[in-house]
């Protein structure tokens, strides 16, 4: 037990990676997994609606042992936090096109507060997977707001141990057939890019480079992230850059 580590995936339900129907569509596939639906029935079978998803998670708390019993106490969580997240999305989703600095600074809260959540009784070896904004230790982009990243470095009461952040990079990504390219870094960074150098030197293997040299603690090392060159110090960013040779977009059933 002493050498297992927990790895937990979180993100809240944005309208740019299918929004509501990507909670009905995971909800509908864990459903799966389950002896009896009891309240999932009925909320799968209707159309979606946000009430009903708060109707959903009433029923999920007065029936609490009963489905624990039924479900098993992990199935539970893992439902009652899915019906939690939607929720906390649906404001969200809705302040996103006109007030988007709000909706950002809304999902960070929300991505804070499920990692003290997932950290609580593993709070020495964990690994929360989140994209590269959520992971910054410092403000680095988007709008400048104490990231997921700060939180836990500086702030979060359920870290036990270090935190180390590590952003994750492909440096090709294709659509799911593999028949378009969706990002190619070779053809979208200038020469010294610190990507493009790696997969020069490293094409068809995983790539982990530590930040811990002093010329990652200087301005000027130039990044790309999916299009957008970044030229800053990474070390006050990031602990380490991983880089995968190829990554495929799946489009959800």
């Amino acid at each position: 037990p002493d050498e297992r580590v927990v790895v937990r995936g979180i993100d809240v339900n944005l309208n740019d990676y299918g929004g509501a129907q990507e909670f009905v569509n995971s909800l509908r596939a864990l459903s799966q997994h389950l002896v009896a639906l009891g309240p999932l029935q009925e909320f799968l079978e209707g159309g979606y609606r946000p009430e009903k998803v708060e109707t959903l998670r009433r029923q999920l708390e007065a029936n609490r042992s009963l489905l624990v019993a039924s479900w098993g106490q992990d199935w539970y969580d893992t439902v009652a936090e899915m019906v939690e997240v939607e929720l906390a999305s649906v404001s969200i989703r809705a302040q996103r096109n006109d007030h988007y600095d709000l909706s950002v600074r809304l999902r960070e809260n929300v991505m804070k507060r499920l990692a003290d959540l997932r950290l609580g009784g593993y709070p020495h070896r964990s690994m929360i997977n989140v994209g590269a904004n959520h992971a910054q230790k410092e403000y680095l982009r988007g709008t400048n707001q104490e990231w997921l990243g700060d939180y836990l470095v500086h702030k979060s009461t359920a870290v036990g141990g270090p935190v180390v952040v590590v952003a994750v990079m492909a440096a090709r990504i294709t659509s799911g057939s593999g028949a378009s390219v969706v990002y190619d870094i070779l053809d979208a960074s200038p020469e010294n890019e610190l990507f493009r150098l790696m997969h020069e030197a490293w094409p068809d293997q995983i790539v982990f480079l530590p930040l811990d040299d002093p010329v990652f603690l200087a301005g000027g090392v130039p990044v790309n992230f999916e299009g957008m060159i970044q030229v800053s110090a990474l070390k006050e960013q990031y602990d380490a850059l991983m880089q995968l040779p190829l990554a495929r977009r799946v489009p959800l059933q």
